[in-house]
C-alpha cells in the first residue's frame, strides 16, 4: 500500500518505513500478561509461523492464538475474491496447528476464523 507523505504525517506514521521484526526475542525472555494473540493478514509461510512459535514459546500464559487469512471490510468485499477471504481448508489448519506446536510444551489453542460473513 503506497501513502504519500502528506497521509503518513497525517495519521502519525514516521516518514521512515521500517519492517516487522521477523527474528525472535531472546530466548530466555518470558512474558506472563499475554493471553490472547490475534493476527489479520496471516499467511502460512514460514517467517508468520515462526513468528507465532516465537510467541507462543514466550508468552507462557497464552491461551488462544487467532489467524485471520485477511481483513476484507464491508465496502470491499465484494471487490477481494472470496477464495483469499474464506478460512484454510480443514488438512491444512491441521499442518499449520501441527508446524506452529511442534516443539513447544504449550496447550495454546490456535483459532482459524473467517472474517467474511458471506
Amino acid at each position: 500500500m503506497m501513502m504519500d507523505e502528506e497521509v503518513r504525517a497525517q495519521y502519525a506514521y514516521g516518514t521512515e518505513k521500517k519492517g516487522v521484526d521477523w527474528e525472535g526475542a531472546t530466548s530466555d525472555f518470558k512474558h506472563h500478561k499475554l493471553a490472547v494473540l490475534k493476527i489479520f493478514g496471516f499467511r502460512p509461510e514460514d517467517k508468520f509461523l515462526m513468528y507465532v512459535k516465537s510467541v507462543i514459546k514466550a508468552a507462557v500464559n497464552l491461551q488462544d492464538v487467532f489467524l485471520f487469512n485477511k481483513l476484507v471490510c464491508e465496502m470491499c468485499k465484494h471487490d477481494v475474491p472470496r477464495a483469499s477471504r474464506s478460512p484454510w481448508p480443514k488438512r491444512q489448519r491441521f499442518s499449520l496447528r501441527d508446524r506452529i506446536t511442534s516443539g513447544t510444551n504449550s496447550f495454546v489453542v490456535i483459532h482459524f476464523p473467517s472474517l467474511s460473513s458471506n
